[in-house]
């Protein structure tokens, strides 16, 4: 396990751009509670690193969870590969500075060192990542929540995918403070680790988050949700890609509510 006491802050991911262009949709008058659904996913982010020998247990928790999920709730699962190992003898491949901002984020809310591998459930309980049954736990307490009902969309426009964040507020209900977050996740890749602890080995990954945007707080008055605009790498496999969209509280950065949309099967394209 690796701790750090520092942080290096960037904005962006690598080879990404995002431009936040519009806020979320809400219907119906202010005065009411929101729409809330306790059937929705729980999201789970592993900070972890190719450079960490303890890191490869809890990115195979983390891939387990994620394949077979966990007595029929539903997770979201995001590999986030922090950058602070990156100068200790290997360079993660898919690591970036803006997976060790959101770690900070998270250290600085829930009072916790910076450390690797570190999972955060729903945003607001923090855990060594391959601890599986304290994640087990963790994530069946986080299933009884009451959460928003959100739904993401994503079409690609040439060399950019768009993806959507829609949150439902039934007719009287009124917008929650909060802010969206959308990632885009690919299974199935793969690294030989030449230099550092994990010399030699050949690490497998899942949900590797590709691409993370800047928080775009929600807005009650806009129609047409939230989009966020994604230039596609083409080192991106989108047929083992998914668009991640995870609403969560300014404050506390607790999970409000979140959804995911599997780029093979649901992709439109518009050529323009």
């Amino acid at each position: 396990m690796f701790r750090a006491s520092w942080v290096l802050w960037a904005v962006g991911a690598v080879g990404v751009a995002v431009v936040p262009i519009a806020a979320v949709a809400f219907r119906g008058a202010t005065g009411a509670p929101s729409q809330i659904s306790a059937s929705q996913p729980v999201v789970i982010e592993l900070f972890t690193s190719e450079g960490c020998s303890s890191c490869p247990p809890a990115d195979r928790v983390l891939a387990q969870l994620a394949e077979s999920g966990l007595d029929g709730i539903p997770i979201i699962a995001l590999s986030e590969h922090v950058d602070y190992w990156d100068r200790l003898g290997w360079k993660d491949p898919f690591s970036a500075a803006r997976f060790t901002d959101r770690q900070q984020q998270y250290a600085d809310v829930l009072r916790s060192d910076l450390y690797t591998p570190q999972m955060v459930v729903d945003g607001h309980r923090q855990l060594v990542g391959s601890d599986r049954a304290s994640a087990v736990d963790e994530i069946r307490k986080a299933a009884g929540a009451r959460k928003l009902d959100v739904k993401a969309e994503a079409t690609r426009h040439g060399a950019e995918l768009v993806v959507t964040a829609k949150v439902h507020v039934a007719d009287g209900g009124r917008a929650p403070k909060a802010d969206v977050v959308v990632a885009i996740t690919e299974d199935g890749l793969e690294s030989n680790v030449l230099r550092g602890e994990n010399q030699g080995h050949r690490l497998a990954h899942a949900a590797v988050t590709r691409y993370l945007s800047q928080a775009v707080r929600l807005d009650a008055r806009a129609t047409e949700g939230v989009t966020v605009r994604v230039k596609v790498d083409p080192a991106w496999r989108l047929e083992r890609s998914k668009a991640v969209v995870i609403v969560q509280s300014p404050i506390d950065l607790s999970v409000l509510g979140a959804a995911s949309v599997a780029l093979d099967a649901n992709l439109q394209t518009t050529l323009e």
